[in-house]
């Protein structure tokens, strides 16, 4: 047990709270936009447990870091500015913070600096998972309510692996029927050599994102005209390439 580490650590609390906003509103511009009460959400809950940690063992607080990384990612992932690395920086500020500060006071035995680095890497782990989550669901949410067309394809064979019911009204397809359609099935045959043009150069990667205008065939052989603006999205291993889309009826 680390008694007197832990209690050196809950008596700096607040100089390294303190220290640690400083200096991250100096190295993050999206943590500058934030009140101290946002910005520090659940930090002062980490570092009550990882003096828990340094009296008695990791192992005993993991549950409270695990907690309290799921709560700091979810809340990193809706403020507006973060991105994830941002959110992963605060706790490398935390760490430099921490040991800056207790080791002009004590020496930080091999034993108490791995219970710390253990806690903050697993915090960070866990922060990340949590705010990639969140950040997806979020983008869900809002793929499925834009009040404009929302599509994802697959620019090597055209296929749409993702639509949003805007869409599927503005053509007059249900998502299942799209999710078995290609973008040409969808264009008039005298647009086919400008689609595949268009879809061969996003494979490519030639571009970062793409604006024209087209014209789209509704289910009931109408014909009507739209902006596609597009752009690639990050790769997967269920879909290594992909290109999102927002698709606006000009008509």
């Amino acid at each position: 047990m680390s008694l007197e580490l832990s209690e050196t650590l809950k008596n700096k609390k607040n100089e390294i709270l303190s220290i640690w906003e400083e200096e991250v509103k100096a190295y993050l511009p999206a943590a500058r936009l934030e009140t101290k009460l946002a910005l520090r959400d659940s930090i002062p809950v980490f570092l009550d447990d990882l003096v828990i940690a340094l009296r008695t063992s990791l192992n005993h607080v993991k549950p409270d870091i695990i907690d309290f990384a799921h709560k700091h990612g979810s809340e990193r992932a809706y403020l507006s500015e973060y991105s994830i690395e941002d959110a992963l920086s605060e706790y490398n500020i935390l760490r430099k913070v921490i040991f800056r500060t207790l080791e002009k006071i004590t020496t930080i035995k091999p034993d108490e600096r791995d219970i710390i680095l253990e806690s903050i890497d697993f915090g960070m782990k866990k922060a990340g998972a949590e705010f990639a989550k969140q950040s997806a669901n979020e983008m869900n949410i809002l793929f499925e309510l834009a009040g404009t067309g929302k599509a994802v394809v697959d620019p090597q064979t055209g296929q749409y692996l993702k639509v949003n019911q805007t869409f599927c009204e503005m053509v007059g397809y249900s998502k299942e029927d799209l999710l078995n359609l290609t973008v040409n099935h969808l264009t008039p045959p005298d647009e086919h050599e400008h689609t595949n043009s268009f879809l061969s150069r996003s494979a490519s990667r030639s571009e970062d994102r793409w604006n024209f205008t087209k014209k789209y065939i509704r289910k009931d052989g109408s014909i009507f005209w739209v902006e596609v603006h597009a752009a690639p999205l990050p790769g997967t291993p269920e879909h290594p390439m992909r290109n999102i889309a927002t698709i606006i009826d000009v008509t």
